[in-house]
């Protein structure tokens, strides 16, 4: 009785996962363009809410690049796209962004006023604000640690 009630939970918990991140995937992979990391999403109120990806784009030792997104949702729909990309040197026991840049795309009734992305110690930031329904601004940031490790 207990293995069914276990594997029923599992079930509805799967299918939950699947249904809230259905209308995420095609999004995310056309900004893929290498290993997704990680994946949150914040609700911001009843009709606003941000999903944030993170993706490894090389595999090389020493050095990496990586990109991290975040996706603006209103009413349902993504409204605008912000991303941050990062160069980063590790050699286990320290890590330095060395370069980083910064891409938008928005859906139609919305624009970006600004776009800029800067780099410090072992991160990289992009700032945007976009203006539709409403005026909101959103900074992305992306780090690497010594290990090589994105966050």
């Amino acid at each position: 009785m207990m293995k069914f009630i276990k594997k029923r939970v599992l079930a509805v918990v799967s299918l939950f996962l699947v249904l809230t991140l259905l209308p995420v995937l095609p999004k995310t992979m056309a900004v893929s363009q290498g290993k997704m990391i990680s994946q949150t999403r914040e609700q911001l109120d009843a009709e606003r809410y941000i999903v944030t990806t993170l993706y490894d784009t090389t595999m090389a030792r020493s050095n990496k690049t990586g990109a991290k997104s975040t996706d603006y949702y209103y009413k349902g729909s993504c409204v605008w796209t912000l991303t941050v990309y990062g160069a980063f040197y590790y050699d286990g026991k320290t890590s330095a962004c060395t370069g980083d840049s910064v891409t938008y795309s928005t859906s139609s009734g919305w624009s970006c006023n600004s776009a800029s992305s800067s780099h410090s110690g072992s991160s990289a930031t992009a700032h945007g604000t976009f203006t539709g329904a409403k005026t909101v601004s959103d900074s992305v940031s992306i780090s690497c640690d010594s290990k090589g490790n994105l966050s």
